[in-house]
């Protein structure tokens, strides 16, 4: 009479890594797909920055940007049907002629902060970095 594989304890174990391991592996794989997508959206998201801000006037609102309107409007028109929101428009101290601006693409824990620097006379530089802004 031959027996069941569940009725040993090495055959239980068998069991239970040959489980667990197909858990990992899926895991493993729907990880890489959602970094896959939430790089893509970030990258989608980047060129329309760079695309939007880059047209804008070098104005005294845009270097000090006391009504960043001119700013959120072209962010909004460049997340438009994307995936992405503002987070923040700002200056730094140490920089009176530079203006950055933090989008946030992605969801869950595939997020992407994208830091737009606006330098003036159309020069848009931009980075992406994993996680939250």
């Amino acid at each position: 009479m031959a027996l069941a594989l569940t009725e040993t304890k090495e055959g239980r174990l068998a069991i239970i890594v040959a489980i667990a391991g197909t858990i990992l592996v899926g895991g493993s794989l729907l990880n890489v797909l959602g970094n896959n997508a939430a790089d893509s959206a970030a990258d989608d998201v980047r060129a329309a920055l760079r695309t939007e801000l880059g047209e804008l006037p070098d104005d005294a609102e845009l270097t000090f940007p006391v009504d960043p309107e001119p700013i959120e409007s072209a962010v909004d028109r460049a997340v438009d049907t994307r995936d992405g929101r503002l987070v923040a428009v700002g200056r730094p101290d140490e920089h009176r002629d530079l203006t950055v601006v933090k989008v946030e693409t992605g969801w869950t824990w595939w997020l992407r902060c994208i830091r737009v620097e606006l330098r003036g006379q159309g020069t848009v530089l931009t980075h992406v970095a994993s996680g939250p802004c």
